[in-house]
């Protein structure tokens, strides 16, 4: 489900984009998210982008993949599998570059939704969740497109 390609969305474009540290340190102002039913993490929900917490996770979302530009072990990767060590706090930030409706989604094997960013379709839009990785995560997806947005969450102690 992984593929490496090149994208005109590079690591330092989209950081640039995303008010670089700024997003990821909890000053950016455009961030939003929710988390729904995930291991509590500190209060757990985003507060309009003032409030990042956790190890930070970075996705751009278009309509054929979600493509990881952070950490480095996803960069340029489509649909990335997202290693996380169970109990650890994340902040996943995606940002929408193609104008279409997405809303990220982290699901058990059941597919029952764990964690969820609001949707959104303004390009340059980011969303977040901030969540605490549990051992149950399976799948992230695309509320609007499952099929080519999809990927695997891999929660372990490597």
């Amino acid at each position: 489900m992984t593929e490496k390609r090149e994208t005109t969305f590079d690591r330092r474009t989209a950081l640039k984009t995303l008010g670089g540290v700024g997003v990821l340190a909890g000053v950016g102002g455009t961030a939003t998210g929710q988390e729904t039913g995930g291991e509590p993490s500190d209060g757990g929900q985003s507060d309009g982008g003032q409030s990042v917490r956790g190890t930070p996770i970075l996705l751009v979302g278009e309509i054929e993949h979600w493509y990881g530009l952070a950490p480095s072990q996803i960069h340029g990767e489509e649909n990335p599998t997202l290693s996380l060590r169970p109990g650890q706090q994340y902040t996943l930030v995606w940002m929408n570059v193609d104008g279409k409706e997405h809303e990220l989604i982290i699901e058990d094997p059941d597919g029952n939704e764990i964690t969820a960013t609001e949707s959104t379709s303004t390009p340059g839009a980011t969303r977040q969740a901030t969540f605490t990785a549990a051992e149950r995560m399976s799948q992230y997806y695309c509320e609007y497109h499952p099929q080519r947005m999809r990927g695997d969450v891999s929660v372990g102690n490597s």
